[in-house]
């Protein structure tokens, strides 16, 4: 089973991992785990791109991953879970239909809302973007 992981540093992303790290057992066979994380890249960043130049704007895009992935990788490390990461810019839905595509994934696991989603909201945009746009099954975790 190869599932994908999207995490974007927020609690409910790290609430998705944990279920995972806790429920590996499950499969008959350790599943492939795969942490995303998708960056959105937009009209203002190709802005900023052209004043500040492509290493200032990459570098940040690079610390701002690290800074979303690490927090995963120490769960999966620390339950001896193998796991790959992958790193992407764009629309985070788009981006994760296409990797689940491109991986052969059987399963996104991801949390109900991310760090711009407002309290009280049923899911967070992403969420409902990925759940409209992809053919994957999507498990939520709240």
């Amino acid at each position: 089973m190869v599932v994908l992981l999207p995490v974007d540093g927020s609690e409910c992303a790290l609430k998705a991992v944990r279920f995972v790290a806790d429920s590996a057992n499950w499969f008959k066979e350790t599943p492939q785990i795969i942490v995303i994380h998708v960056d959105e890249i937009g009209v203002a960043v190709e802005g900023a791109r052209r004043r500040l130049g492509n290493e200032a704007i990459n570098n940040y895009f690079q610390e701002n991953a690290k800074t979303a992935l690490e927090p995963a990788e120490q769960i999966l490390k620390a339950k001896g879970i193998p796991y790959r990461t992958i790193y992407a810019g764009g629309d985070v839905a788009a981006q994760l239909r296409a990797h689940a595509k491109d991986c052969k994934v059987d399963m996104i696991v991801m949390g109900s809302h991310g760090k711009s989603a407002v309290a009280g909201l049923l899911l967070g945009s992403v969420t409902s973007k990925v759940l409209a746009m992809t053919t994957t099954p999507v498990m939520i975790v709240r």
